[in-house]
């Protein structure tokens, strides 16, 4: 698990980018650091590992304020270019938090897949762990390759299973904050089912990924017609219409901000206030 510092109020998280050579795994590093914000995360090192060489930087969030709450700091390491030491993925995952896969598109590059994440099974298997107690994420490289491979067959001739396959383009940017996001989801909520005082600014890391981040508003054109749900849980004992006074007029407020779900519907949270009570209540709107 990550390593607590009580005495800084510090915690310190792994994360690590395994794959097999040139499925853009310095690139990734390269693209996040591009979009983090220089006052957020550290400058991005590299160093050698022996004959090999190792990509790393550091990320947190600002100062809070909570004097008892815990500051978390994100650490993320990767080995560029041809992998030439037996152990050097062993030793760079020792202490893992969360762990994202690399895997090449290029149909060339299958058995390299396969090798790789053959290596980094046995390389946790020798500190007891396996792939689902280091909150894991399998990336597809490489995706605008005109002949990339379907992730779907990879996920079969690869034996991933039924993890999530996050589509990703080092060169254009795709992917690499909702993947790193996600990790840094997964090993907040580790952390928080610890029992450990956040501060409230680790909100701020959880923003960083796009899918988080406000969505706005579409644009409507040439779209006459809105089909329009809402979805209402009012309070019980509200008085009868004949007993409203001035005062007791219903008030509905914008609770938050809009989203589109995974239909491409639009979700607006509401408030409705009345008689001193309030409920939360849905606006649904689908464009036809």
């Amino acid at each position: 698990m990550a390593l607590v510092n009580h005495a800084k109020r510090e915690i310190n998280a792994k994360i690590v980018y395994c794959g097999p050579s040139a499925a853009g795994k310095g690139s990734i590093l390269k693209a996040i650091c591009s979009k983090l914000p220089p006052g957020l995360r550290g400058a991005l090192r590299s160093m050698a590992l022996q004959q090999d060489r190792m990509l790393f930087f550091d990320l947190t969030h600002p100062e809070g304020r909570e004097p008892d709450g815990y500051r978390v700091r994100f650490h993320i390491y990767t080995l560029t270019g041809d992998v030439t030491q037996e152990n050097a993925w062993k030793m760079v995952l020792k202490g893992v938090d969360g762990l994202a896969i690399a895997l090449d598109s290029d149909p060339a590059r299958q058995s390299a897949n396969s090798d790789l994440l053959d290596e980094v099974q046995t390389a946790l298997h020798g500190y007891g762990k396996n792939l689902d107690e280091v909150a894991p994420l399998v990336l597809c490289t490489k995706r605008d390759l005109p002949d990339a491979l379907p992730m779907e067959q990879m996920r079969e001739s690869l034996g991933i299973g039924q993890r999530p396959l996050v589509p990703v383009s080092a060169t254009s940017g795709e992917g690499v904050m909702e993947a790193i996001g996600e990790l840094m989801d997964a090993i907040l909520d580790n952390l928080e089912d610890l029992g450990l005082l956040l501060q409230s600014t680790v909100s701020s890391l959880r923003d960083l990924c796009p899918a988080r981040q406000q969505t706005p508003i579409p644009e409507v054109t040439d779209s006459p017609v809105a089909a329009v749900a809402l979805a209402v849980e009012p309070p019980s004992d509200l008085p009868a219409r004949e007993e409203f006074r001035d005062q007791d007029k219903p008030l509905i407020s914008v609770a938050g901000p809009a989203e589109i779900d995974d239909t491409g519907a639009l979700q607006v949270p509401l408030v409705l206030n009345c008689c001193d009570r309030s409920a939360k209540l849905v606006l649904t709107i689908s464009f036809k």
